[in-house]
């Protein structure tokens, strides 16, 4: 799979994850065996530690989470007093989250680092698919369908009824059953990833299979006056918006998940150089675009750049108030 990104031997990778029992700890394996040297570090170690690594050991890809690619290009200056395209790699692989998937992002990266990027994934070893070398972005592409059933089977991620699989783009929670697993085989496990199915040829690269889209989680999803939202789609819609916005953004809860008392509540950075005088027309235009988009119209809370940290696993995109 990582193959198709250009990894092969002698390749150095700069692995950031958390490590241990995991899912992407697998990677390491298929690495390997290409031939490939994973330098892997755990995430929780600090992007201090990580920054020296790359320094040292001069890595030719990194894997890693798309928040942390970005929050890299503003800490590696400060840290290494160079900017992030001068490690020169030939490619960044990123999983775990909705990130290169909004054009807007994927844009800004592959301008920062100077390479391109590349979505991968295989939840637990299921469906595995890595996105194309394209200028766009047109899905991660089912490289190995015949694993398991999980580009087949989709079900309603609210009522668990079966979505019908041949529809192209069809959406739904992935479910995964393993056709040659001998150890520890799933039957109909649902991991909670929820996918929209494209089954047209790949304009990007000609590829003839089936193709997903990451929407969300089933867990992140909420529910606003009977809708189903997915943070995806609304970060989607805020990156539009760049540079008024940096892009960084949080779902405020005052409740706990997935019914949400209307309105939406939304903290956005505003970008540099935006007037305060200029944000509540910005906030309005940002409401009725999502509310053109996903029929939702949000409540909005302007915050300062650089204000909503970012992690370096995982960044959250929900402000959970009823935990406080």
């Amino acid at each position: 799979r990582l193959s198709l990104a250009g990894v092969g031997k002698g390749d150095r990778i700069a692995f950031f994850f958390a490590l241990g029992i995991y899912a992407t700890t697998m990677t390491l394996w298929g690495l390997r065996l290409l031939g490939a040297l994973p330098i892997d570090i755990d995430a929780r170690a600090g992007t201090d530690l990580f920054t020296r690594f790359i320094g040292l050991t001069r890595p030719t890809y990194m894997a890693c989470t798309p928040s942390l690619a970005e929050y890299l290009v503003r800490k590696t200056p400060e840290l290494l007093g160079h900017e992030v395209r001068d490690f020169k790699y030939k490619g960044v692989l990123t999983t775990g989250e909705v990130g290169i998937a909004i054009p807007e992002i994927k844009k800004r990266l592959e301008s920062a680092y100077g390479c391109r990027f590349y979505d991968y994934w295989a939840p637990c070893g299921n469906a595995p698919a890595i996105s194309c070398d394209a200028e766009g972005y047109y899905g991660m592409h089912a490289v190995a369908p015949d694993v398991c059933t999980s580009f087949d089977d989709l079900v309603d991620p609210v009522t668990k009824q079966p979505v019908d699989a041949d529809v192209d783009g069809a959406v739904g929670e992935m479910v995964q059953t393993n056709l040659q697993r001998e150890a520890c085989p799933v039957v109909k496990y649902a991991y909670g990833d929820i996918v929209q199915l494209f089954l047209k040829e790949c304009p990007g690269c000609g590829f003839k299979g089936r193709r997903i889209k990451v929407i969300g989680r089933s867990d992140d999803m909420l529910i606003i006056k009977g809708v189903n939202v997915y943070p995806g789609p609304i970060k989607d819609v805020i990156n539009q918006f760049i540079p008024d916005v940096t892009g960084e953004m949080r779902i405020v809860l005052e409740h706990p998940p997935p019914r949400v008392v209307p309105p939406l509540r939304l903290k956005i950075e505003y970008g540099k150089g935006m007037a305060n005088a200029d944000l509540p027309d910005l906030a309005e235009k940002i409401a009725t675009e999502l509310h053109n988009k996903i029929k939702v119209r949000p409540v909005i809370e302007f915050v300062e750049p650089g204000s909503l940290p970012k992690e370096t696993r995982k960044t959250p995109i929900f402000e959970k108030k009823y935990e406080s």
